[in-house]
């Protein structure tokens, strides 16, 4: 989060391309991270709303990894137009 508002302190134009691959970049990371550790982002985020926090529900992993899925797509089609 740090370097997002480092990077934003700089000109509109100057670093634009800088910008967006970094973005793409952690897109592709959170993607992927979901993908392989949802139990992970289900204890960040959900954990503390269960009464017996256990585990999480075969429903939510299934949807975190496919917002993964999609978050790495988005992210990899950023970074190859920002190529192009």
């Amino acid at each position: 989060m740090i370097l997002f508002s480092m990077l934003l302190m700089f000109g509109p134009q100057r670093n634009r391309r800088l910008k967006m691959f970094v973005l793409y970049f952690l897109l592709v990371f959170v993607g992927i991270l979901m993908l392989i550790k949802p139990t992970l982002i289900w204890s960040m985020t959900e954990m503390w709303k269960s009464n017996d926090a256990t585990e999480p529900s075969s429903l939510y992993i299934g949807s975190i990894r496919f917002g993964g899925t999609m978050c790495t797509l988005a992210g990899i089609g950023g970074i190859i137009a920002l190529l192009l």
